[in-house]
C-alpha cells in the first residue's frame, strides 16, 4: 500500500486500464444489464423513469462501489450490494447531485444571460446560410431556359438597348451585393454577444471540467447530497489532494473524450450500436471510479480517511 502510495498516477495506467476485467462476469452482466434497461426504455416497454433508474442507478453504483473499495486497496471486485430498488436510487441521486454541482454554473448563465448561447447558435447557422445561398444560386442557373435561335436573333436587334440593359443589371447587381453586406452584418451583429457574458462562460464550462470528477469523489465518499452539492467541500478536497487530483484529472478527460467520440458513430446504429455502447459506458465508469479511488487512496491522509 505505501508503495503504491508513491507512484504517480500516471504509473498506475496499465492498472486503471485493466480494472473492469478484475471481474470478468460483473462487468459483462452490468454491460447487458445496462444496454437491455436502456433499450427498454427506449422502447417504452418500461417507463421512462424506470428504465433510467436501473440502468444509470446500476452504473453509479458500480463507479461509487468500485471508488470506495480502491481506496481502501481492495482491486479485486467492483459489484456493489443491492438488495432492493432504493440500493440503486442513492446512487442515482448521489450522480444527480454531481451533475448539479459541476453543470450549476453553466445553466444559471444561460438562465439569467440566454444569449450566452448564440455563439454556438452564430457557428451552427452561418454555414446554413452560406450553403442554403449557394445552393439557390446553383438552382436558379439549373433552371435558366437555354437561349434558342429566335432569342438569339431578337437579342441582336438592336445594340443600344443591350447596352442600356447590361447597364441596368450591372446596378442591380450593384445594389444586391450593398444589400447582402449590410445584411450581413446585421445578422453578425445580431448573434454578438457581450465580452463579460463570452469570459462567464468560459469560466463556467472551465469548473464543470475541473470540478467533476471531484463532485463524484465527494459524493463517493460522503454518500450526501447535501455534501457533494458543497462546493467548499469540494475545493478543500482538491486543495489537499495537490498535483495527484490534477493528474487524476488529466486521465478522466482523456476517457471523457475518447468515450464521447466512440459512442458518436454507435449512437447511429440500432440496438448492436446500443449493446456496444453498454460495454463502453460500463468501460468508462468503471475506469473513472478506479482512477478516482486510486488518487484518494494516495491522498487518504491528507483527507483524513485513516
Amino acid at each position: 500500500m505505501v508503495q503504491q502510495r508513491d507512484r504517480s498516477m500516471m504509473e498506475e495506467l496499465p492498472v486503471i486500464l485493466k480494472y473492469p476485467f478484475v471481474d470478468k462476469v460483473s462487468f459483462v452482466l452490468l454491460s447487458l444489464f445496462v444496454w437491455f434497461f436502456t433499450l427498454a426504455g427506449s422502447l417504452a416497454l418500461f417507463g421512462g423513469g424506470m428504465a433510467i433508474l436501473l440502468s444509470q442507478g446500476l452504473l453509479y453504483a458500480y463507479a461509487f462501489t468500485a471508488l470506495n473499495r480502491v481506496s481502501t486497496g481492495n482491486m479485486k471486485s467492483y459489484m456493489p450490494d443491492i438488495g432492493d430498488i432504493s440500493d440503486l436510487a442513492r446512487p442515482l441521486m448521489l450522480g444527480l447531485a454531481s451533475l448539479l454541482i459541476s453543470w450549476g454554473p453553466v445553466v444559471l448563465l444561460l438562465y439569467f444571460h440566454p444569449d450566452a448561447s448564440l455563439p454556438w447558435m452564430n457557428l451552427m447557422r452561418k454555414p446554413e446560410v452560406e450553403q442554403s445561398e449557394s445552393f439557390g444560386a446553383a438552382h436558379a442557373q439549373e433552371d435558366a431556359p437555354e437561349p434558342d435561335e429566335a432569342v438569339q436573333e431578337d437579342e441582336q436587334v438592336s445594340d443600344n438597348e443591350e447596352e442600356d440593359s447590361d447597364d441596368d443589371d450591372q446596378d442591380d447587381r450593384t445594389e444586391d451585393l450593398d444589400e447582402d453586406e449590410y445584411a450581413d452584418e446585421d445578422w453578425e451583429d445580431e448573434f454578438d454577444v457581450p465580452l463579460h457574458i463570452k469570459a462567464l462562460l468560459a469560466l463556467a464550462l472551465l469548473w464543470k471540467l475541473i470540478y467533476t470528477p471531484m463532485s463524484l469523489v465527494v459524493a463517493g465518499i460522503t454518500r450526501s447530497f447535501l455534501q457533494t452539492i458543497n462546493p467548499v467541500a469540494g475545493i478543500t478536497c482538491i486543495g489537499r489532494m495537490g498535483s495527484v487530483y490534477w493528474q487524476a484529472l488529466g486521465i478522466y478527460v482523456v476517457i471523457t473524450i475518447a468515450q464521447t467520440l466512440i459512442g458518436l458513430p454507435l449512437n447511429m446504429i440500432p440496438i448492436a450500436g446500443g449493446l456496444v455502447m453498454g460495454f463502453i459506458n460500463v468501460y468508462g465508469f468503471l475506469v473513472t471510479g478506479c482512477t478516482l479511488g486510486l488518487a484518494v487512496a494516495k491522498k487518504a491522509s491528507d483527507l483524513g480517511l485513516e
